[in-house]
């Protein structure tokens, strides 16, 4: 009689088990890019410099304007992470010329454009329509943002809802050329759906160089709709966070078992 429950037991998690291996494959098949879960302790000090960050692999650019699909003037090393508790952006932000550097408010949601900003877009619930946005400047300012039916024009800002604050934290230092960043944001201030231990969301990334009067983002996001292409979150990649690791998932199963 035991050995027929436990076979049953095993029966049931072997299911289970092709079950979520087969849902995680699905959806790695897709076109997604993998955000890792941080396997190190990040200092949040401002500087994108622990072990942790030079782990992971870099968000790749590509200038918007002027000269849309050219490969941008200065370097950006973007990094995006999480662990139990926030979604992580870091960010190593070159200049050849540290000078040229340009901040020009620290007021709560005051980005203008003759600042030097960088930002983050979350489709959270990846509905292709609606976004959470965060965005900085060499100051340290905080802007946070929702925007909602895919940035439509004529709408225009009335798709923008800039009253819109949650809890979050930004950094920044500069050390010789380079403008280093850090957000971190509260997963509990993100609104998304876990299915099958994973998230899926659109995501993309600013950044604005004012001296040059040059956008780079990430993707690389058609000009068709002019500038707010890059608020569009239909435009936005698709990313994977995996919040539930195999491991924890089977361990779930069998103590339901």
């Amino acid at each position: 009689m035991k050995k027929s429950v436990l076979n049953r037991h095993i029966l049931v998690i072997l299911v289970l088990i092709s079950a979520v291996t087969a849902s995680v494959s699905g959806q790695d098949s897709e076109d997604y890019l993998e955000i890792r879960k941080v396997t190190g302790k990040i200092n949040f000090d401002g500087f994108c410099d622990e072990p942790p960050w030079d782990d992971l692999a870099t968000i790749p650019m590509t200038m918007f304007k002027p000269n849309h699909g050219s490969q941008p003037t200065e370097r950006s090393d973007i990094f995006v992470t999480f662990d139990d508790e926030f979604l992580y952006i870091g960010a190593r932000l070159s200049y050849q010329n540290g000078s040229t550097i340009r901040a020009t408010t620290k007021k709560r949601d005051g980005a203008e454009g003759g600042s030097d900003n960088f930002g983050i877009l979350l489709d959270t619930f990846n509905d292709n329509e609606n976004a959470l946005c965060f965005e900085t400047n060499p100051s340290g300012l905080r802007s946070d943002f929702t925007i909602g039916n895919d940035a439509q024009v004529p709408l225009g800002m009335m798709s923008w809802n800039r009253s819109w604050d949650t809890f979050w934290e930004v950094k920044p230092n500069i050390i010789d050329n380079v403008l280093h960043v850090e957000f971190r944001i509260p997963l509990t201030s993100l609104r998304f759906q876990v299915t099958d231990g994973n998230v899926i969301m659109g995501m993309s990334i600013w950044r604005q160089i004012s001296s040059k009067q040059e956008w780079n983002n990430f993707p690389n996001i058609s000009n068709e709709f002019g500038n707010f292409g890059v608020w569009k979150p239909s435009q936005a990649h698709k990313i994977i966070l995996k919040v539930m690791t195999f491991i924890k998932y089977l361990t779930a199963i069998i103590i339901l078992i």
